[in-house]
């Protein structure tokens, strides 16, 4: 929004902690710029330094305020899914997460990729016997658990410290035990 476009007394969506919320201006800021406002879902007093924080202006329920069909489509469009109430396009995350198959154990499928740390553990319980970096790494990749995406050109060494650094990190809740000079296992 610009500056002109702000009403003392009305209430705007605004982007306050990266989160899109309600908030009701109250009065210029008594050093001369920006806005002092209420957050009308936590009752807090904010400072609005910029217009640019405020999206669009709407009713204290966060409806907007009705400035053309276009607009109001957009703010719908951005902030509830689709104005025709499109369910299948904007699942909730409540929804999406229900169907991830969740065994609880290490590395199991949950529609992610799998990060190398992760397929590390995979193999080193597969074969149960300690291995290097590097050789963790080509069996990885030989079982297509992992790839590098962005074409990696020394995995090895990044695995190497990834796993020094969660042993010294989290010490006994560590997943890896260093058994010899540049060999590892699980716990």
């Amino acid at each position: 929004m610009k500056k002109n476009e702000i009403k003392i007394g009305s209430c705007y969506q605004a982007k306050v902690s990266d989160k899109l919320t309600t908030v009701h201006i109250i009065s210029e800021h008594p050093q001369g710029e920006g806005w002092s406002a209420v957050n009308t879902k936590t009752g807090k007093r904010i400072y609005i330094k910029s217009a640019q924080r405020l999206r669009m202006q709407v009713t204290p329920q966060g409806k907007p305020v009705a400035k053309g069909p276009a607009a109001v489509a957009k703010f719908l469009d951005r902030h509830t899914g689709s104005p025709k109430g499109d369910k299948k396009a904007h699942a909730s995350k409540d929804a999406k997460a229900k169907t991830k198959a969740d065994t609880g154990e290490r590395g199991a499928k949950t529609g992610k990729k799998l990060g190398l740390l992760s397929a590390a553990v995979q193999v080193l319980g597969k074969l149960k016997r300690p291995m290097s970096a590097k050789e963790m790494v080509e069996q990885v990749q030989a079982e297509k658990l992992w790839a590098p995406s962005r074409g990696g050109k020394t995995p090895d060494r990044t695995l190497y410290s990834a796993i020094l650094r969660e042993i010294q990190n989290k010490g006994d809740a560590s997943r890896f035990e260093k058994t010899e000079r540049g060999q590892f296992a699980l716990k």
